[in-house]
């Protein structure tokens, strides 16, 4: 026999009355979850159980009982597996690189660019002209 989930229209007029009714079909071998909804009247039966069985019992307890619906049980879908990252990690940024030492007077070593070396001859060039690139002026 196949698993199946039987709807049944079962009058409950108050808590106890639901109460009697869940333990009487809960008795019957091969129920596997059994719901009962107040405010539409009705239980949901979910095993290897006979409906013709579950409805003769509730009457057998005093109770009226109509099927509403006999359907097979849904099996729950498997979940997805995770999702793996499309993108490989990021490899952070390298570092700014440093910014170059001052310039200091008189001196090549450290900006070969700046033209502020000594005239040959031994007298000194003075220019006030903007050094390409450094933002410094060669006096």
């Amino acid at each position: 026999m196949s698993s199946k989930k039987i709807v049944i229209k079962v009058d409950f007029v108050r808590a106890k009355c639901k109460a009697v009714a869940m333990t009487v079909v809960a008795k019957i071998p091969g129920v596997k979850s059994l719901v009962a909804d107040d405010e539409k009247g009705t239980m949901t039966v979910v095993g290897e159980v006979d409906v013709v069985q579950v409805v003769g019992e509730l009457r057998k307890a005093k109770f009226t009982a109509e099927v509403v619906s006999v359907e097979p049980e849904k099996k729950p879908e498997p979940a997805a597996p995770p999702k793996k990252p499309d993108d490989p990690p990021k490899k952070p940024d390298p570092p700014p690189p440093c910014p170059p030492p001052p310039c200091c007077p008189g001196c090549n070593s450290c900006r070969p660019a700046c033209q502020c070396a000594a005239a040959p001859g031994g007298g000194v060039v003075l220019y006030e002209v903007e050094a390409d690139g450094y933002g410094c002026i060669i006096a």
